[in-house]
């Protein structure tokens, strides 16, 4: 029971973490198997996979190179980009139920979770936060 708990107290940790990243949009999807015979006596079971999808903005600072004034020589000018990130939380569960009818729910039974790395979905346009300055040395 306490590691029920204490997993499901992670879960909603890292569920936190992922929505203070200024959440885009989420989804989830469920897919449970068929029913098949359990290890005890007029118990089935059954294996459910849930999937959440949950894309998040980041905005960084960044740099990129530029023309100083017509000059012709190379500068630098600061900026800010925001890109959207996708993470995917696969969790598997296993329903039990009293004999072959899904109307009879006995109990679940955390199974295991895998998180995705971020992936980016929707690179951001740069937005320049100062003049483009001069590259200094021979150009």
């Amino acid at each position: 029971m306490m590691k029920r708990i204490g997993l499901l107290l992670t879960l909603a940790a890292v569920m936190t973490a992922v929505m203070a990243m200024s959440a885009v949009s989420a989804s989830a999807q469920t897919v449970c198997g068929e029913l098949a015979r359990s290890v005890a006596p007029g118990e089935f079971q059954r294996l459910c996979v849930e999937e959440s999808t949950v894309e998040f903005e980041e905005t960084v600072t960044t740099s990129r190179e530029c023309e100083v004034g017509n000059s012709g020589r190379q500068g630098t000018q600061a900026g800010t980009q925001t890109n959207i990130f996708e993470v995917t939380t696969t969790t598997t569960t296993r329903e039990f139920f009293q004999g072959n009818n899904l109307k009879k729910f006995i109990r679940s039974e955390f199974v295991g979770e895998e998180t995705s790395e971020p992936v980016l979905v929707e690179e951001g346009e740069f937005v320049a936060t100062g003049k483009c300055k001069n590259n200094p040395g021979p150009q």
